[in-house]
This record gives C-alpha cells, structure tokens and sequence, in this order.
C-alpha cells in the first residue's frame, strides 16, 4: 500500500470506522453528492469548497475527480441528487459531511440547514437524524477549537 492509500485509510477508520478503502466510483458519487447538498442554497462559498476538495483530497481523490468537483461548484444543479444512487450505509455521512462542510465558513445557515433536511427527507432520513448529526456536527466544532486554543494558546499558523 502506498502512502497515499495508508492517509486515505486512516482518514477513512478515523471518520467513519471504516477498515477497508472504499471502491474509487463510490467514493467519487459520494463528493460529488457531498457537494451538490452543500450548495443545496444556490452557492458553494469558497471555505466549503476548501473543506469538500481538502476532505475529498485525504480520503484519496485524484485530481480529475477534484476538477469535476471545481467544475461542479460553479454550476449547482441539486435535480442531479435524484439520479444519484447513494448507498444506504453512507447517507447519515454524506449529511454529515455536507453539514460540516456548510459549517467550514464558520456559519451553518438557516437556510443551508433547510436544504441539507430537505435533502435528507428525500434520501429517506428524518428531521430527528438531520438534527442530531447538526448537535454532533456543532460538538465537533467546538471540541476542535477547544483543542486548538489549549495546545497553541499563542496561535498555530504554522509547525515551527
């Protein structure tokens, strides 16, 4: 395995348990899905699609399949999700990562919530599960900065 497969691995097992690389096609449906609940309210600010490309990048996307989720960004068209074919097992984590990635500017709108529950309700989860990836989605959050400000209370711009 190389090294790009071993930090893909681990991003995998870190965020969602998983022990094995998920196939290529999957995973690209999953960020192009990822994106279009993202920019559900019309736009993709230019946080969120830092957060989607960074996340897509770790997990080992290729740069066609990061070009494809530029190109998409551009032109947001959320009639595509109803032609996508979203496994079961992954559409709790493809809401908690459009939520975290329409969180990456620091604001989870109104209406980016709406959106993303809309988008939810069609692919067959409820407000309550919509809800309670929100709370855990804003703990994260919280726990990151938390972390950050007690490990480098002088601020992390950089390693040095």
């Amino acid at each position: 395995m190389d090294a790009k497969n071993i930090g893909a691995l681990w991003i995998f097992n870190y965020f969602f348990g998983f022990t094995e690389l998920p196939d290529k096609e999957i995973d690209n449906l999953f960020n192009e899905a990822a994106l279009l609940c993202n920019g559900g309210d019309g736009e993709v600010s230019g946080e969120e699609l830092e957060w989607l490309l960074g996340f897509a990048a770790a997990k080992g996307a290729d740069m066609d399949a990061l070009s494809r989720l530029e190109e998409m960004s551009s032109s947001i068209d959320t009639t595509l999700l109803r032609t996508m074919e979203i496994p079961e097992k992954l559409k709790k984590a493809l809401i908690y990562c459009a939520i975290s990635a329409s969180s990456a500017d620091g604001v989870y709108h109104v209406m980016e919530g709406e959106m993303i529950r809309k988008i939810a309700n069609n692919i067959g989860l409820s407000d309550h599960v919509v809800e309670q990836i929100e709370d855990l989605c804003e703990k994260e959050d919280g726990l990151r900065l938390r972390r950050i400000q007690l490990l480098f209370p002088k601020g992390s711009k950089d390693f040095s």
